[in-house]
């Protein structure tokens, strides 16, 4: 959600101008990031010796619009700016912000001295746009820095567990409140919203749902479970989806595991890629890679 921010922003700055010397460094930081933008586009596409046109069919849009891009008239949107930077085999934030092809000389193309001796990372503000692009709502978010760095989703600490406890007091209605957390979290207390987390989570009863990059370790699930990795709850209301086993309660849907389930009563088992263990089977089992046992 960020990009949209500093897409929007490039162009306010330019068409609604503040004098504020804050209005001039952030004016002149946009600008950096439209200069960037257009350099590295037509640097990128040339050294992949694509044409204009050819590179316009490759995302979907007109030649008139890269040309646009690389004179500095426009900005890609954000869907752009994502095939872009897939197409280039390089991050966002190197479309974005780098000025120099040569490493040894990166730097330069996040720092900046502000006229009075004091020097800011100009990814800072990447992360204060962030926050900013982030809704006013009364969901809790729990992210990781390094100082004032915000670590981004795919190169936080995975060894590094968040303790977090939920309860009326720290965060005021613990029982419909959604949490979204970056990293690993170990949190006591149920939770009546959603559970969204980089990596593993433990945690109470979830009223909604819980969907993780790695392991799940939770009480009761209300609706659905999705795991990268091996998933332990009590039961739940519709399905489960892991990437390694699944040791549960009852489900009231469908079990999608990549090895061994564990469970009680379940409805459908659509995919198992170890043996099955559980009480007893509503529906059909559509795939299991090793030996059913019902009862």
């Amino acid at each position: 959600m960020f990009l949209s921010e500093i897409c929007y922003n490039i162009v306010k700055e330019i068409d609604y101008p503040d004098t504020s010397d804050a209005a001039k460094v952030r004016k002149e930081f946009f600008m950096d990031i439209q200069s960037n933008i257009s350099n590295n586009i037509k640097k990128y596409r040339k050294e992949l010796c694509l044409s204009q046109e050819a590179l316009a069919e490759r995302l979907g849009v007109t030649s008139q619009a890269v040309s646009k891009w690389e004179c500095m008239l426009s900005i890609p949107d954000i869907d752009s700016i994502i095939a872009l930077s897939e197409l280039f085999g390089i991050t966002i934030d190197k479309l974005l912000l780098d000025k120099d092809s040569d490493s040894g000389r990166q730097e330069s193309a996040f720092e900046k001295d502000d006229g009075e001796g004091q020097h800011f990372d100009r990814r800072d503000i990447l992360g204060r746009y962030y926050f900013d692009a982030l809704p006013d709502d009364k969901d809790l978010r729990v992210l990781q820095f390094v100082g004032r760095r915000l670590i981004r989703e795919n190169d936080y600490k995975r060894d590094m567990i968040i303790p977090l406890a939920i309860d009326e007091r720290s965060i005021g209605d613990g029982k419909t409140v959604n949490v979204h957390i970056v990293g690993n979290a170990h949190i006591e207390g149920d939770i009546g919203g959603n559970v969204t987390a980089g990596d593993a989570i433990a945690c109470g009863n979830v009223g909604m749902s819980v969907r993780a990059g790695d392991g799940v370790a939770c009480g009761n699930v209300g609706m659905s479970v999705q795991a990268g990795d091996g998933v332990n709850c009590g039961n739940v209301g519709m399905s489960v989806t892991a990437g390694d086993g699944v040791n549960c309660g009852n489900v009231g849907a469908s079990v999608t595991a990549g090895d061994n389930v564990t469970c009680g009563d379940v409805h459908t088992i659509t995919n198992c890629g170890g043996d099955i263990h559980c009480q007893k089977l509503e529906g059909e089992i559509k795939h299991c890679d090793g030996v059913v046992y019902v009862g």
